[in-house]
């Protein structure tokens, strides 16, 4: 099961139009919206030209003008939302990252510490040593196999909307303990908090697999900010309670 089918789900489950590409993003791409249904939001899913973020500033400086690829003549698209995960980019890699695409007109960075599998981490006082995060991976799968007979992306797309509400909560609970940190209420400052934690957090260190460092003490996600832009919250302030309630209520469905 791939990233792409999970985001599928989740989007169509919010009453959205979903449109997945099967080419992904390159140099010569242009992607333009020329199908209407309904008069619904329609959202693409698109495969970055890389798999990680240190790759897409150090190999395709061009990326960095991201909309570029997300215009057409009869149409832009009204928002832009790169999810990438935090694995194996350093801390200086993934500042970087947000000076580029810190808007969702130019690109939103949205990410996923350290891997979209966090979403269903099950024990948040866990700290993971190692010198990868492929073993991670395993120890989500082992954990949902054994309780469900599922994997852990299986079991997140069947409890997106649980998991989602579940990090909200958390995130914004440790973000106002956070002194540093003064606009809990505003969803969209989630993105800024949740890379400066992990940052301060975890570690991620080494030039090659045989020096690698890998320790990891918090688990996280802003999934949820997409869904504040495209519900329309992030207009308003104190945006954290609308999207809550909004969450608190699919889950009663």
């Amino acid at each position: 099961m791939s990233e792409q089918s999970i985001f599928e789900y989740a989007f169509k489950m919010y009453g959205y139009n979903v449109i997945i590409e099967k080419k992904k993003l390159s140099v010569n791409t242009t992607f333009s919206q020329t199908v209407y249904e309904n008069n619904k939001d329609i959202i693409y899913v698109i495969q970055g030209p890389k798999n990680r973020i240190n790759e897409l500033l150090k190999n395709n400086t061009s990326f960095i003008d991201v909309n570029r690829h997300f215009y057409h003549h009869l149409m832009k698209f009204s928002a832009i939302f790169l999810v990438y995960d935090v694995d194996h980019n350093t801390n200086k890699e993934l500042e970087n990252a947000y000076q580029y695409f810190n808007n969702i007109s130019d690109g939103l960075l949205i990410l996923n510490v350290p891997c979209l599998e966090a979403l269903a981490e099950y024990n948040m006082n866990r700290v993971y040593k190692s010198t990868n995060f492929t073993d991670y991976k395993k120890i989500l799968n082992q954990y949902y196999n054994d309780k469900f007979h599922l994997n852990v992306k299986e079991y997140i797309m069947l409890h997106f909307n649980e998991l989602l509400l579940n990090h909200l909560q958390r995130n914004y609970e440790l973000f106002l303990k956070n002194h540093t940190l003064h606009d809990v209420n505003d969803v969209t400052m989630h993105v800024q908090y949740l890379l400066e934690i992990t940052n301060n957090e975890n570690i991620r260190k080494g030039n090659s697999k045989e020096n690698y460092e890998v320790i990891i003490r918090f688990y996280s996600t802003v999934l949820y900010v997409i869904l504040c832009y495209l519900k329309g919250f992030a207009k308003k302030r104190n945006n954290y309670y609308l999207l809550l309630k909004y969450l608190i209520q699919e889950e009663k469905k």
